[in-house]
């Protein structure tokens, strides 16, 4: 079928190719596939769909109108350990202090687990002036709320854990539950795999998310395995984190829909280059080897002779 496509319709054969080198998932490639419109088959057929084809990835890429600084609310952000949790709230808080007023602010960490992860949050709130409170149960929580009702942004920190973790999961499940105003937003790291990243989202989805923040843009390799499981999930990214730096690594997912193709393009083509690169270094490797082992060789077959 492959080879009598590539006859017949090269052009679109070059486009799925391109398509499956972004490490988007199969259905998600047959879905644009199906959805791209006939060319023509002339000489610039192959760019026209391919333009259509990353045209249509970046519609399906579910993004967030609402920005959390702006319209304020409560929010947990949850996730997998080390998905850059506390770091992203800290940018959040930073972004928030620079356009409000930071007694409008109120953090809030349940994070009793890890050591030093209190530290952590409570250094940042002291460079803003907003003390950090500390809520290690539900009934903690909720009275910590009420003392911070009037804050425009209450921004919770939450504990790392596997998704395999089911004593954890009912844990920050119990946690969030009794509270119907506290939002959930799900830290995903595009360096994660897509197998990773789908059961990650499985296992938060038990808290109801919200949306997510798409973390570790600058350490992915590729963002294929990322597209495809909020694609899939139908999972709303509020905002994208591809830096360290607080707060202007952190953008809106609305201001970046574009920037996720032009990133996943520029990776995939990075990573096609340097596997280019590793394959003529292989052969130049084996080439020598070749070479050194024939002159070896006479110089046997000299010396018996």
């Amino acid at each position: 079928h492959w080879d009598d496509l590539q006859r017949r319709q090269p052009h679109l054969a070059e486009v799925i190719e391109r398509l499956n080198g972004l490490g988007l998932a199969r259905p998600l490639v047959q879905d644009i596939v199906r959805d791209l419109a006939p060319a023509d088959g002339g000489p610039e057929a192959a760019k026209k769909v391919w333009r259509n084809a990353i045209g249509l990835l970046a519609k399906r890429i579910p993004v967030a109108s609402q920005d959390v600084c702006e319209e304020g609310g409560i929010f947990a952000i949850v996730g997998p350990t080390g998905a850059g949790k506390t770091t992203s709230i800290a940018k959040l808080a930073a972004r928030f202090a620079l356009e409000n007023d930071p007694q409008m602010l109120g953090l809030i960490t349940t994070d009793s687990f890890r050591i030093g992860a209190q530290e952590h949050l409570q250094r940042f709130g002291k460079i803003l002036g907003v003390p950090v409170q500390v809520a290690g149960t539900a009934e903690i929580l909720r009275a910590t709320l009420d003392q911070l009702a009037d804050r425009k942004l209450i921004l919770i920190d939450t504990a790392g854990f596997s998704p395999n973790d089911e004593a954890m999961l009912e844990n920050l499940e119990n946690l969030t539950r009794h509270s119907p105003t506290i939002q959930t937003l799900l830290a995903l790291p595009a360096n994660l795999q897509t197998c990773a990243l789908r059961q990650a989202i499985r296992s938060f989805d038990r808290l109801g998310l919200d949306g997510a923040i798409a973390t570790k843009i600058d350490e992915a390799t590729s963002l294929g395995g990322l597209l495809s499981a909020v694609i899939e999930a139908s999972l709303s990214v509020c905002y994208v984190a591809d830096g360290q730096r607080v707060p202007e690594d952190l953008k809106p997912a609305s201001r970046f829909r574009a920037g996720f193709v032009s990133r996943a393009v520029s990776l995939a083509k990075a990573f096609a280059e340097t596997d280019q690169m590793a394959s003529r270094a292989t052969t130049a490797e084996r080439e020598s080897e070749r070479t050194l082992h024939a002159i070896t060789t006479d110089k046997r077959i000299a010396s018996y002779g």
